[in-house]
């Protein structure tokens, strides 16, 4: 019996030592582990309305041709409304210029031309909000036939190139194309003349040029008529703005410059307010999709 008994003991310490050798050289083998980690730094989009100054005398953006300060020597020479020459015949405001009577169109090596009555009615002015997202364009005593024209500088303060995606009116109806549903938006395209009715009845439509008069509305409500028209120009979908200091093309690619042409129409109501927003989608350059070919 204890001979059967230490065969059964020495059979079960075999076992244990067995297994423990077993264990022993499953921790026995050296190894490394290699691992990597993902860190990405994601950059910015940040396209504001700035105040560039070209120069010494240059004055800031943005600005107009109609209120009475020379902004830009190129642009508004003639909007100085200290030295009107020839002298208004009516001056409402002392020191604005004589109201422009058509749209400011580039002549030649760069100036610009603004057309002009004899009479200083209306001033119009031009400023930034303080997050430099919203351009605010003011027109004070307008009428029928009066002209401003505003300029702009755009500027990416980012880390990502931006084109200029589309330019939308909003809140307007749908117009033709309409539209996608549920919303009161208008799409145009830089160059474009567009009269819009700021009373969102009529919906906007597009006329060939500054000159052409916008349609007139069978109906006896006086809502309905067209009240501005508004031009979007200097700008061309996909126009690229690079980051700020970055060499790029044109000269200064981390600037670019627009103007807005307002003309108010014939069914602009008397003293009333007459209000609209326009909207420029900037997009990281790479996510562009240019308009389909016409």
């Amino acid at each position: 019996m204890k001979q059967l008994g230490f065969a059964k003991v020495g059979i079960i310490v075999m076992v244990l030592t067995s297994a423990v050798a077993a264990i022993g050289m499953g921790f026995g083998l050296w190894a490394q582990v290699l691992s990597i980690q993902g860190i990405v730094g994601t950059g910015t989009v940040d396209a504001k309305f700035s105040d560039v100054e070209y120069g010494v005398g240059y004055g800031e953006y943005p600005f107009t041709n109609d209120d009475g300060w020379v902004d830009n020597p190129l642009k508004d020479w003639d909007d100085d409304g200290y030295n009107n020459y020839p002298e208004p015949e009516y001056d409402a405001w002392e020191y604005s210029t004589v109201d422009p009577s058509g749209p400011a169109e580039e002549e030649m090596q760069g100036y610009w031309f603004t057309p002009r009555s004899a009479k200083d009615v209306a001033r119009c002015y031009a400023f930034r909000d303080e997050g430099e997202t919203i351009l605010e364009v003011y027109v004070e005593e307008a009428y029928p036939s009066y002209w401003c024209t505003a300029w702009f500088h755009v500027r990416n303060f980012g880390s990502v190139p931006l084109k200029l995606q589309s330019a939308t009116l909003l809140g307007v109806p749908a117009g033709d194309p309409p539209p996608p549903p549920g919303t009161q938006d208008q799409e145009i395209a830089p160059s474009e003349w567009w009269c819009i009715d700021t009373d969102g009845i009529t919906p906007p439509v597009q006329v060939m040029g500054p000159h052409d008069p916008c349609p007139e509305i069978d109906g006896d409500d006086p809502l309905e008529e067209y009240d501005l028209k508004v031009h979007l120009s200097e700008l061309v979908l996909g126009v690229q703005i690079d980051p700020t200091g970055y060499e790029s093309y044109p000269e200064d690619g981390a600037n670019v410059q627009g103007n807005i042409d307002i003309h108010v129409e014939q069914g602009a109501a008397q003293n009333g307010t007459l209000e609209f927003e326009l909207e420029m989608l900037w997009v990281q350059w790479n996510e562009y999709s240019p308009p389909p070919p016409l």
